[in-house]
């Protein structure tokens, strides 16, 4: 059974049979146009790409493995490139391929993840200031966070980085804040995905006024339960903190009357939870008096669903819920790659492990052939003029 490398470089393929070796070259010429003479050189180059395979074939053996050469150089040079890209953060003298290249290998075999994926994680999280000695750790939790959410591991980076920004976290934190979204995801009509997504649009502002992680990711699932889509539901507690933040003339005498501590720091004293359940005792539900604290329909609609007896209750269970979340993403994630799907995938992870290398392998052997080649076609281009009137 034949070992076929191809497709076609520079109108060359090779082909390997396990039981020996044989090769085959076919030159695409036009029949019309002969231009032996002016390709000669730069075909022999690439088929200079080509001799070391012969062996390859032989160590592979008769198994019927078919890749592409042009996949397998393409392959490992995009992986090559990302560690470039990591390399680009890193103070001078420390080398990305030593710290990170089998991390990052090793974690996509493990995930079933592509390794270009992981190593856009730890390009994403080296920017958003992890610490490189906590790198691989941290792009750990985030890649089982991403793949027991079904969620996109860029998406989920930038939400537990944001988080960590936001709420003063640590890396060593990011699997707690992956509990808590993955606990919101299962109370509410949402996902990690959605959550990742939206959680920029109120953190900054919830963090300033002293309301948590859990109190954010809480109101969001609550607010799905209640049929308010997740980007809306985040837009609306951003606009009910920047009531509370700056309240109207109108609001702050309402919330005079009825004894409501409308402010900023009664939110940094009291907590969130309790502050909520103050608003609604308070307010006994009426739309009009939220409608006047909160200054926007997205907002009062919002906080009307939080308020009602049940809304309280529900926010209450899922801040519980989240207190004691912790495994929850090593328990998602261990039975989604328990599945069929998640282990074809590392299945197709370590052929493109084999491919990498394979291409690896194959760029250390050429050495400066794509600059030989480059070269010459080059040359070429400048002479195209006179080739074609030679030719006419």
């Amino acid at each position: 059974m034949a070992l076929v490398l191809g497709p076609h470089i520079l109108g060359a393929r090779i082909v390997v049979d396990g039981r020996g070796s044989g090769r085959e070259l076919d030159a695409n010429r036009k029949k019309s146009v002969d231009l032996r003479g002016a390709f000669d050189s730069t075909a022999d180059a690439a088929r200079g790409l080509t001799g070391t395979l012969v062996g390859l074939a032989g160590a592979l053996g008769a198994g019927g493995v078919s890749f592409g050469l042009g996949q397998a150089i393409q392959n490992a040079a995009k992986f090559e490139t990302g560690i470039a890209r990591i390399q680009t953060l890193l103070p001078q003298g420390q080398s990305a391929v030593r710290m990170y290249g089998k991390e990052i290998e090793d974690l996509a075999r493990r995930s079933g993840t592509a390794a270009g994926d992981i190593s856009d994680v730890f390009y994403e999280s080296l920017s958003a200031g992890v610490n490189p000695a906590r790198l691989s750790g941290f792009t750990d939790s985030i890649m089982k966070a991403a793949v027991g959410g079904f969620a996109d591991p860029k998406i989920v980076t930038d939400v537990v980085t944001s988080a960590m920004s936001n709420w003063k976290l640590t890396a060593g934190e990011a699997t707690r804040i992956t509990d808590v979204l993955s606990t919101a995801a299962n109370i509410g009509k949402t996902t990690i995905q959605e959550l990742g997504s939206s959680m920029g649009t109120v953190a900054p502002i919830a963090s300033t006024l002293g309301a948590s992680l859990q109190d954010v990711s809480a109101t969001l699932a609550v607010a799905t339960l209640k049929g308010i889509r997740t980007a809306e539901a985040s837009t609306a507690l951003r606009a009910a903190f920047t009531a509370v933040m700056n309240p109207s003339a109108q609001a702050a005498k309402l919330a005079k009357e009825l004894g409501i501590n409308f402010s900023e720091s009664a939110i940094k004293s009291m907590g969130f939870g309790h502050w909520l359940e103050e608003l609604a005792q308070k307010t006994k539900g009426s739309a009009t008096a939220m409608g006047t604290l909160m200054g926007s329909s997205e907002a009062t609609g919002l906080m009307l669903k939080l308020t009602a007896s049940d809304g309280v209750t529900a926010f209450k269970s899922a801040l519980e819920q989240m207190d004691a979340s912790a495994g929850l993403t090593q328990r998602n994630y261990e039975t989604v790659m328990n599945t069929w799907e998640r282990r074809t995938a590392k299945m197709s992870e370590s052929f493109s492990r084999l491919m990498r290398n394979v291409g690896k392998a194959i760029m250390n052997e050429i050495g400066g052939g794509p600059e030989k080649i480059t070269s010459r076609l080059d040359s070429m281009a400048d002479k195209a003029e006179d080739i074609v009137h030679r030719i006419v």
